[in-house]
């Protein structure tokens, strides 16, 4: 598992290097997966430092999926539903009242979201 996570913060850092060298829309959805990766493949980790690394990484994939869904929502809405559905789980199993009432928001973005694709897109979001 550590040798995976080595890997897809490697990954990380070669779009960021990449997006600072070129500036421009293309790799950015590359790097909200990179960083989603990154943020799966730490949060099984037990110690506090990983899992706020873990949220840090949530958080930011989470920023550019908001920002390419809002200037391509059909393109990228899907993602920013699953960014924040895993960043809700990620929240929910902390320990704190306000991680789980931010969780909870989170959440709640998530079914909105998802909601929207499955009226726009009925066969692809709702079960046959």
């Amino acid at each position: 598992r550590k040798e995976a996570v080595v890997c897809v913060k490697e990954a990380a850092q070669i779009y960021r290097k990449v997006i600072e060298e070129q500036p421009s829309t293309t790799y950015l959805p590359f790097m909200a997966l990179a960083l989603s990766n990154v943020a799966a493949f730490m949060s099984p980790h037990k110690d506090a430092a990983s899992r706020n690394e873990a949220l840090a990484f949530a958080k930011e994939a989470l920023n550019i999926r908001q920002q390419l869904a809002a200037e391509q929502p059909a393109a990228y809405l899907p993602d920013l539903g699953k960014s924040l559905h895993n960043l809700s789980l990620e929240l929910s199993s902390q320990e704190d009242a306000v991680s789980r009432s931010e969780a909870q928001r989170y959440a709640k973005e998530a079914v909105i979201v998802f909601r929207k694709l499955a009226a726009e897109q009925p066969a692809a979001y709702l079960p046959r």
